[in-house]
């Protein structure tokens, strides 16, 4: 139990500087990646959550609507 403790102190010191360099657009980018090769979806509803932020969220429901689903 005490030999553990010390051993973690050391490798906890040395990555937080490197995580906090990181920027938070290499998260999202790394998820839609990670979603993009499970499963589609994941992208799309990352895709349109994005989208309703700025406003436009019917004119790209329309677009992601016609890309599912080509009806017409």
């Amino acid at each position: 139990m005490p030999a553990q403790s010390p051993t973690r102190t050391p490798p906890v010191s040395g990555p937080p500087p490197p995580v906090t360099k990181h920027p938070p657009t290499i998260q999202t980018s790394s998820r839609i990646h990670s979603a993009a090769n499970g499963s589609p979806a994941e992208t799309t509803s990352i895709m349109t959550i994005e989208r309703w932020r700025l406003g436009g969220a019917r004119e790209d429901f329309d677009l992601f609507a016609r890309q599912t689903h080509p009806l017409s």
